[in-house]
């Protein structure tokens, strides 16, 4: 995860933006994200097994 940004950032160069769901009981899951650079958009969706939240991290 912490080679994430620097390999979208060399392979995708257009791209601004990386977006990922992850599921909200998945507190280890939201964690890793939130340290390696994710924030959490405040929107949600309705998954196969409950509610995900949107994590955004801008390249």
């Amino acid at each position: 995860m912490l080679l994430l940004k620097e390999f979208v950032t060399t392979e995708f160069p257009h791209c601004k933006e990386f977006v990922l769901e992850v599921n909200h009981k998945n507190i280890a899951a939201q964690q890793l994200y939130g340290k390696t650079g994710f924030q959490d958009t405040g929107k949600r969706k309705s998954g196969p097994i409950g509610e995900l939240l949107i994590m955004s991290l801008k390249v």
